[in-house]
């Protein structure tokens, strides 16, 4: 028997040619990202962004270039040069670090509720809402909670493309409790 056919089924023997299933690449992302078409679709890739804390479809809400952030007056005051330089690049690491504090975690969510949505132009729309997220993480020993409520308000545009982002975000936050502003804060550094 020649030694190539021998190979050939000692190798057939060990399953090196089966088909397995596919493995997930290191830093594999899961979540639905919804063309957003509609201003409404922002608000549920968000949500979904949250839930799978996905940081590409996290930043996908957001407009590349025009993106602006306005924190809670609390957060403001208490740190207005931080505020000052916030940029879609610091939401990015915000996202991340917090991604990495809540890793092996479930139970993310974020819930929208009492929203009203306005249209401003035929290419913008303002959202307001009232926000309750969860996000459970390694920092609830050093005071930043697991829970937070608030309120922001989200001006999105459509851009030439037709598809929806947010231009501007703004949070009112609930008076002085800890509000997603402070969130941000508190996961910018790692």
């Amino acid at each position: 028997m020649p030694y190539a056919l021998v190979l050939l089924l000692i190798a057939g023997g060990c399953s090196l040619f089966e088909t397995r299933s596919a493995e997930p690449p290191d830093g594999a992302v899961t979540g639905v990202f919804m063309q957003p078409d509609r201003a409404d679709v922002v608000l549920d890739n968000l949500v979904n962004a949250i839930e799978n804390l996905n940081t590409q479809n996290y930043l996908r809400n957001l407009h590349p270039d025009l993106f602006e952030y306005n924190p809670s007056l609390p957060a403001l005051e208490s740190n207005p040069e931080l505020w000052a330089r916030w940029s879609r690049d610091e939401e990015q690491l915000y996202f991340n670090n917090l991604r990495a504090a809540a890793e092996n975690t479930t139970g993310h969510q974020l819930r929208l509720s009492n929203i009203s949505s306005e249209s401003i132009s035929v290419s913008e729309q303002q959202i307001v809402a009232d926000y309750s997220l969860t996000l459970i993480h390694n920092r609830a020993n050093v005071g930043v909670p697991t829970s937070i409520t608030g309120r922001f308000v989200l001006v999105l545009e459509s851009g030439e493309d037709g598809l929806w982002s947010i231009v501007r975000w703004s949070d009112v936050g609930a008076g002085q409790s800890f509000s997603w502003s402070d969130l941000r804060a508190s996961f910018l550094v790692d």
